[in-house]
């Protein structure tokens, strides 16, 4: 971390994070590798008859995926939001729960790129 700049040459690797608060980073390494997120967790849910409210403890500024679903099988799954929180926790409102369905499961996940 620093406050200006960083500059890493190309004999650099990098495993982590390098981050500056006013300045550029510059990366011209040859290799380099990000931590893995922190494990995703609901804290609560409480769900009335117009929405579910969500609490879920996640990594700051990592993009995550919130889906919904009335069973746990595979094709009814719903994404309702990805979003990429920057404060743990995240609270988050479904608008679209329905008071009329006897059962919602949640699930919660991040992202991969292919």
């Amino acid at each position: 971390m620093a406050y200006s700049s960083i500059t890493m040459n190309a004999s650099s690797t990098l495993d982590g994070r390098a981050l500056a608060q006013v300045g550029a980073v510059t990366f011209n390494g040859s290799s380099g590798s990000l931590p893995l997120p922190e494990v995703l967790i609901f804290t609560s849910i409480t769900r009335n008859a117009n929405n579910s409210v969500l609490v879920l403890n996640t990594q700051p500024n990592t993009l995550v995926t919130l889906q919904f679903s009335s069973s746990l099988s595979p094709p009814s799954w719903t994404t309702f939001a990805t979003n990429t929180p920057v404060t743990s926790p995240w609270t988050f409102t479904n608008d679209s729960a329905s008071g009329s369905v006897t059962q919602r499961f949640y699930r919660a996940f991040i992202p991969t790129a292919n």
